[in-house]
C-alpha cells in the first residue's frame, strides 16, 4: 500500500494536484509600488512595470564623471612575440592530444572528439 502511494507521488500531475488541494490554487499577486514622487500608489501591473523601467533607466543612464584621458598616459607594453605567433602544425597536434574527451563542449560548441578524429584536415584548418 505504501509503495502504491509513493508510486502515485512520482506522477507529476498527481503530485501537483495534491499540493493544489492542500494549499489552494496559486495566485500571482503584484506588490503595489509608489510613484516617483511618492504621492500615488501604483497597483496596475503596467504602471508598476513602467515605474521600474523608469527607475532603471535613470539608474543606468547616468553620464560618466570619470575622466578617461588617463588612458593615454598608460605606457604601452612590448608584444610577446612567442604568444603573437600563429601555432604551427606540430603544436596544434600536441594541443589536440592533450584535450580531454568525454567532457562538456568547448566555448566554440565543439567537443574534443571532433578535433581528435578530424585528423590532419582539422589541424590544417586551425593553422
Amino acid at each position: 500500500m505504501k509503495s502504491k502511494k509513493l508510486q502515485m507521488l512520482t506522477i507529476p500531475n498527481f503530485f501537483y494536484s495534491l499540493l493544489k488541494k492542500v494549499y489552494g490554487s496559486v495566485s500571482s499577486k503584484v506588490a503595489p509600488l509608489r510613484s516617483k514622487d511618492g504621492t500615488e500608489l501604483l497597483t496596475n501591473p503596467k504602471d508598476i512595470v513602467g515605474r521600474w523601467k523608469e527607475h532603471f533607466d535613470e539608474l543606468l543612464s547616468r553620464p560618466t564623471e570619470v575622466d578617461l584621458s588617463f588612458l593615454d598616459n598608460i605606457p604601452e607594453r612590448p608584444i610577446k612575440h612567442l604568444i603573437a605567433e600563429v601555432p604551427n602544425l606540430v603544436e596544434i597536434k600536441a594541443a589536440i592530444r592533450k584535450l580531454n574527451t568525454g567532457k562538456d563542449l568547448g566555448m566554440d560548441g565543439l567537443g574534443a572528439e571532433i578535433y581528435e578524429y578530424g585528423g590532419d584536415h582539422i589541424c590544417a584548418m586551425l593553422t
